[in-house]
């Protein structure tokens, strides 16, 4: 509604000036006219003085005559002046009082404009005050998810407790059933189940003020992102408002000497500058441990991201992926697959000893495994194996059991793996000081193909993993463009990694079994 006010006053104010210009030139012209014709009759009088002198021997009557003649002409003369000087001065009163009236306007602009100023600064200390706040919250939410962390470790804590009083609990409770002593033993059953009993309510204690500290991070992220949409509207109104501003300060500060000119241009639309925009508090980056064998990753994510809150603290056992929030999402809900060996620090295998065992000597290895009544399926199906490494697949699985995702699907292999197929799977682990990789076994999985990786997925990979991406692809594809261009065909979207899911089904003892006494009795491995 200001806008359209304003615009009519600047209209208005221009087509006044047009008009005051107007009947300026038309006065100028009327008072040239004025002067010709003051000219002429000065130059008859002086004519007629001289005419006069020149005459004085003519007849009376014959001057009488041209006396009355001239009086008549310029009579004529002088009444037709002065009505055009009476037109004229009529027209300049006009613009005279229009010219008054527009400054009366421009006065009441100006008022206006201040007002506005004013209503400006006011606004922009509020949106300060806003920003302050926000920042606080933003403080006390880094101070609950903190707090949120040390719970989680103590509950963590508590359940390794309790397991292992369960396990404590599950033998004395075989052993009272088969030793004769048992009369002995209730009392300290009873007091373990006490213990259990507490340690099992401090859990509960903790899981509930864990709900509470989750429930108060929800209404903080939303408190956040209301801030967030009264920032916008608050920018939104200070932008329209610097433009009337602009729009009705330029006009009165024009001199009066420029109306001749022309009309006056409209000032462009004030732009504001970026350090006027809402301010986006950048999270704190919060660190995640894939295995032993890994390297420590980082990732920045958002206060707000619940995933994120919901898997930070994994099972004990099975050490989190480091996967975008939605790739999590798809893989939780997988049951997770545990071993009943112990597999200790014997998982190893190189990879020239996977490819004798289970291609060319494959037959050997099936004879190792006991008692099996389908050789030949079995043969089947050890021969179907993947062996990708981690620094080629960050979201490859680590340790048996974890589910994950592989980058297959360049050249030859696009259309593999469409329909779900069952490969044992062995990890190739870093070698930072090795001559040769090693590669861990994780068991029996389910591979399938899914959808490829997106911009944002592409741009959480580190810069090692892109380039090394981005070379695979060229020599894959015989692509002739550069390594570097190729990433930037990554970055803008035109190509996406295709992606492949590992889900583990189950651990292979036997195989993994007859692995380890195959590579022990062989010299070579």
């Amino acid at each position: 509604m200001d806008e359209v006010f304003w615009s009519n006053v600047v209209k208005r104010w221009s087509e006044a000036s047009e008009a005051v210009i107007k009947l300026k030139k038309e006065l100028a012209k009327v008072e040239e006219e004025r002067n010709t014709y003051r000219d002429v009759v000065h130059n008859l009088h002086k004519s007629e003085g001289r005419s006069a002198s020149e005459s004085r021997h003519v007849d009376r009557g014959e001057r009488e005559s041209s006396h009355g003649f001239w009086d008549d002409e310029e009579a004529t003369l002088n009444a037709t002046v002065k009505d055009e000087l009476q037109v004229a001065e009529i027209g300049f009163g006009r613009a005279k009082e229009e010219y008054r009236r527009l400054q009366k306007e421009l006065a009441e602009s100006v008022e206006k404009v201040k007002a506005l100023t004013l209503e400006n600064e006011q606004l922009a200390l509020h949106h300060h005050q806003e920003i302050q706040h926000f920042f606080k919250e933003h403080q006390e939410i880094h101070a609950v998810q903190s707090q949120l962390v040390d719970v989680r470790s103590e509950n963590r804590v508590l359940q390794e407790k309790i397991q292992t009083l369960e396990k404590e609990m599950t033998q004395l409770r075989l052993s009272e059933q088969s030793a004769a002593e048992l009369t002995s033993r209730p009392p300290f059953a009873a007091s373990l189940e006490r213990r259990v009993q507490s340690l099992q309510d401090l859990v509960e204690t903790r899981e509930t003020d864990r709900e509470e500290l989750l429930e108060d991070i929800t209404a903080l992220r939303d408190k956040l992102q209301r801030a967030e949409e009264n920032n916008k509207v608050l920018l939104s109104s200070i932008v329209r408002l610097q433009e009337i501003a602009r729009h009705s300060m330029l006009g009165p500060l024009r001199p009066l000497s420029n109306l001749h000119t022309g009309s006056p241009k409209l000032p462009r639309a004030m732009s504001i500058a970026p350090s006027t925009r809402s301010r986006k508090f950048d999270p704190p980056e919060l660190h995640r441990v894939k295995s032993s064998t890994h390297i420590t990753s980082v990732i920045s994510t958002k206060v707000e991201d619940e995933t994120f809150i919901r898997s930070a603290a994994p099972s004990p056992q099975l050490p989190p992926c480091l996967l975008p929030p939605e790739r999590e999402k798809e893989i939780a809900k997988f049951p997770i697959i545990r071993q009943t060996i112990n597999i200790g620090d014997d998982n190893w295998f190189e990879r020239e000893f996977l490819r004798v065992a289970l291609g060319d000597g494959i037959q050997s290895l099936v004879r190792r495994l006991a008692d099996d009544p389908t050789g030949a399926d079995r043969k089947a199906t050890i021969g179907s194996y993947l062996c990708p490494t981690l620094n080629h697949h960050p979201w490859c699985p680590s340790v048996p059991g974890q589910h994950g995702f592989i980058f297959v699907g360049l050249g030859k292999e696009k259309e593999s793996y469409k329909s779900p197929a069952i490969r044992n799977l062995f990890v190739g682990l870093p070698k930072p000081h090795a001559k040769h990789r090693k590669f861990r076994y994780l068991g029996r999985y389910r591979v399938t193909r899914v959808r490829s990786l997106t911009v944002e997925e592409w741009d959480t990979l580190s810069e090692d993993v892109k380039v090394m991406y981005a070379k695979l692809t060229k020599d894959k594809t015989r692509d002739l463009r550069s390594v570097e261009d190729m990433i930037d065909t990554y970055n803008n979207g035109r190509l996406h990694v295709p992606c492949v899911q590992l889900q583990c089904m189950s651990f292979d003892e036997q195989l993994y079994a007859a692995l380890i006494s195959h590579r022990d009795s062989d010299p070579k491995a």
